[in-house]
């Protein structure tokens, strides 16, 4: 498989595109900062990451914010963004918040692969800088939504991925899981309207 790249279209927030992309993934409010109602709640992140000798852990601030997509369509979306500034990411979904329980994640199916076109979550983040950094799509798994009010959404993970590193031979792939936590407060500035699309990255089809 090739590997993927996913443009989100922001309007509330094109400016701050440049500022936030990573070269394979230009998300609106990828950054860590907004405001929210209750100052309490610290936002965090905790991925760990294990599978074919790979067992590493990514930390960072986590937001979650709404948004709609090119259709009007309600969408959601948490917003990952690593301490050392070299990993970010998101759980995003075609639904409204989604209330305390179990949710399913979805599997990244290639090209055109429309993100907000289910109520179960996409997964997708990147670590590294550019034609080197290592990307994690989810194909499966299960969110549990332990907390869920308007100025906050957490919960944990237990997700299985596609891990694309460009540097390894054959392509790079291979499988892993990913488990871990997150707390993230609301993002009164949202994650904009966007048109999530997954399509082949260089020298794909």
């Amino acid at each position: 498989m090739d590997r993927d790249t996913f443009a989100f279209a922001s309007v509330r927030r094109v400016l701050a595109l440049a500022m936030c992309a990573v070269p394979l993934l230009l998300f609106v409010g990828c950054d860590s900062s907004g405001s929210n109602d209750d100052v309490s709640v610290e936002p965090s992140y905790s991925l760990s990451v294990t599978g074919n000798s790979v067992n590493t852990t990514f930390t960072g601030a986590a937001r979650w914010g709404n948004g709609s997509t090119d259709a009007s369509n309600e969408a959601m979306a948490v917003n990952f963004s690593s301490d050392d500034g070299t990993g970010q990411g998101f759980l995003i979904r075609g639904a409204a918040r989604p209330e305390t329980g179990t949710v399913s994640v979805r599997n990244i199916d290639g090209q055109n692969d429309n993100l907000t076109s289910s109520s179960d979550f996409s997964f997708y983040y990147v670590n590294g800088q550019s034609d080197t950094s290592i990307q994690y799509l989810s194909t499966g798994g299960t969110i549990t939504i332990t907390e869920s009010t308007e100025n906050r959404l957490a919960g944990s993970f237990d997700i299985t991925v596609t891990r694309i590193d460009p540097l390894a031979p054959n392509g790079g792939e291979s499988s892993a899981t990913i488990t871990g936590t997150f707390d993230a407060p609301y993002d009164e500035s949202g994650v904009g309207a966007f048109t999530p699309q997954a399509k082949r990255g260089p020298g794909g089809g």
